[in-house]
Parts: C-alpha cells; structure tokens; sequence
C-alpha cells in the first residue's frame, strides 16, 4: 500500500513537472523577445538597445547575480566606481564634453545624472544602512540615437 502511495506521488510530481514546464515560445509570447544581455564586472550585468542603424542608443547596468559571480567580490555601483565604467563603455570623444553632474537625494534613494554632449547617464542607488549600497542602476541614453 505504501509502495503503491509513493509511486502515485511521484507519477503526479512527474506530471504535474511536464504541465508547468514552459517553452520559448509560451515565454516569448508573454515577455517578448529575449534581449541583449552582458556580465561586464562580476556582479554588473548590462542590457543593451539598439537604433535602426545598429549602433547602441541604450545602455543599462544593474547589480546582479551574474553567472559565477561571488557576492563579495562583486563591483558595486558607487560614485567612485562609475566614472571608470562610463570612460569604459562611452569613451570621451563619444560622449562629448562634461555639461553637468547634479546630484539628488531623497530619503534613503540618490541620483546623479552625469549630462554630456552627445549622451545622459543617470546613477540611482537605494541606500540600505545595514548593507550599505544596493540595488543600483546605470542608465546611459545617447540624445542623436532612437531606439527601436
């Protein structure tokens, strides 16, 4: 009797696995298509947007568990470590010259929108006082490119 009782759990564990299963296709028709996505520092991971032409017109750094990241090794997105990465993945002569870097701060939240000729980069990190930084983003939108 108990034999029969496991074998029937498993047998519904086993169908019950093949009707949530999803394909590409389910997951495409409920998300889109998958998009462009990059480990540029271990913990960093970048999705990209393009315009007609090809040329990237959108780029967006998140904190993330990339694959084979270690959390302490992690690179965080901070004041002092964005400006490496902005010379990194938009070089000056790209981005033209400096216009401006306002900084915000609102409760536990800061923004800084670093503003050049030819691109806007936005920084916003949500402060966690028992963590310290976390749940940082990196917007960087070029003003001349439409993405599709």
């Amino acid at each position: 009797m108990i034999k029969r009782l496991c074998l029937l759990q498993i047998a519904l564990v086993l169908f019950n696995g093949t009707i949530v299963a999803q394909k590409s296709s389910e997951l495409q028709s409920k998300y889109g298509l998958p998009q462009d996505a990059f480990v540029i520092r271990p913990g960093l991971l970048m999705t990209v947007k393009y315009a007609a032409d090809g040329r990237v017109c959108e780029m967006y750094i998140i904190e993330a568990r990339t694959p084979g990241s270690n959390i302490a090794l992690r690179t965080p997105l901070t004041p002092e470590t964005v400006p490496a990465l902005i010379d990194e993945l938009v070089p000056e002569d790209e981005r033209g010259g400096k216009l401006r870097w306002p900084a915000q701060a609102q409760g536990m939240t800061v923004q800084i929108d670093y503003k050049f000729e030819n691109v806007s980069i936005k920084l916003v990190q949500n402060l966690l006082p028992s963590k310290g930084w976390s749940d940082s983003s990196l917007k960087i939108k070029w003003a001349n490119r439409v993405c599709n």
